[in-house]
């Protein structure tokens, strides 16, 4: 009986680590890597700033957002797995 509720709770702490993990790499890769850098490009527009460098490092946050997206949630799988053994 000890054996299966120890079970039930490591794969409920297993949940919620892969749920908190997809959270997480939602936020980073939508809001800090797209929609972060985009703004961060337009308001460096709007003062007659925007560099080539900020517009490379843009391009760049855009096209790996992702990729992190991909590498976090993977991430978090792999610590959900092996807490839920």
């Amino acid at each position: 009986m000890q054996k299966s509720k120890t079970n039930k709770i490591r794969r409920h702490i297993a949940v919620a680590i892969l749920i908190l993990g997809i959270i997480f790499a939602l936020y980073v890769a939508i809001w800090v890597m797209l929609i972060g850098s985009i703004m961060a490009a337009c308001a460096a527009f709007d003062a007659g700033a925007l560099t080539a460098k900020l517009v490379g490092t843009t391009v760049l946050k855009v096209l790996f957002a992702g990729p992190v997206f991909t590498a976090i949630s993977y991430g978090f799988l792999i610590i959900a797995r092996l807490i839920a053994k």
